[in-house]
């Protein structure tokens, strides 16, 4: 993650230090995952995870000597680099800010597809957002913009109770709570920008007179049972054996894998692998994402 200028702003120099030192080791990040869980109070807790490929015994071994530094010495300067930015926020604010509970683990995990070095990055951020009658307003400590590389997405998680009334740019994937962003990307100063609401409040109420609109009532339901009529006509029923084959090709891939790749791999239809797909999406068990012109499978950890 970075920023689409040079000026050394909170954010600029936030993101610098979330970049982590370079390993004594040729592999690099394969994938990078940043997300703030956003609290009631205003609150967030950020929680950034860093993954190494480690292809050869060597990187292994270099990875683990270099482990024992990230989570003492490297922490340890992160925290005191990381409170100075989070000051400097509150200064051009005007919004009492501080920085707590900051941690920095690192770890190999073993996958399919061999291992991987995992360095997590996590701390809370009191007064990341801004609190006004019950309505949280997330973003503007982005100053000047953020920027997502390849291989990198930034998760911002809605609190229980709160719905988002209005957000910049358009998320390119909303799972429940969760609003969510891939790279490659560029956002505008104040990005990514999230209002949030009390669900109780007038947006769900305008909600629920859609719902109790009848003509939409009864268009949605005779679309609904069309398609239940036609899906149990059509479609034949799913087996735990296909549903297997397919998480198995995933994890096969390291746990992402395009629906093209699965469905050559299975020799299934394309309808089918969607079909099933959508049922594993359903159960919590995937999630897909659009990558261009790919549709992007990737299993739930």
């Amino acid at each position: 993650m970075g920023l689409k200028n040079e000026s050394l702003t909170p954010t600029a120099l936030l993101t610098v230090l979330l970049v982590l030192p370079q390993l004594t080791t040729p592999a690099i990040p394969v994938s990078t995952f940043y997300e703030v869980s956003v609290h009631a109070d205003g609150n967030g807790v950020w929680y950034v995870e860093h993954r190494y490929a480690l292809k050869s015994g060597e990187d292994l071994e270099a990875f683990k000597a270099a482990a024992e530094t990230i989570a003492s010495e490297t922490a340890a300067e992160y925290k005191v680099r990381v409170e100075r930015v989070v000051a400097e926020a509150s200064s051009i604010l005007g919004r009492e800010m501080k920085l707590s509970d900051f941690k920095v683990t690192a770890d190999v995990r073993q996958t399919l597809t061999g291992a991987v070095g995992v360095v997590t990055i996590s701390f809370k951020w009191l007064g990341f957002a801004v609190k006004n009658d019950g309505v949280l307003s997330v973003g503007d400590v982005f100053i000047g913009g953020l920027s997502l590389m390849e291989g990198e997405s930034f998760t911002v998680k809605i609190p229980e109770g709160y719905v988002v009334e209005n957000v910049s740019p358009k998320p390119d994937e909303v799972v429940g709570n969760l609003v969510r962003w891939y790279g490659r990307k560029s956002f505008g100063d104040g990005e990514p920008r999230l209002i949030l609401s009390h669900a109780t409040t007038g947006n769900e109420a305008n909600r629920l007179a859609l719902w109790l609109n009848p003509a939409l009532v009864l268009t949605l339901a005779a679309a609904v049972l069309a398609a239940v009529f036609f899906a149990r006509k059509r479609a034949k029923p799913v087996e735990n054996t296909d549903i297997q084959t397919i998480l198995d090709i995933i994890k096969r891939h390291g746990g992402t894998v395009s629906q093209s790749i699965i469905v050559d791999e299975t020799g299934m239809s394309k309808a089918r692998v969607s079909m099933i797909l959508k049922l594993l999406e359903e159960n919590g068990r995937v999630m897909r994402f659009k990558r261009g012109r790919e549709k992007i499978v990737r299993i739930k950890r």
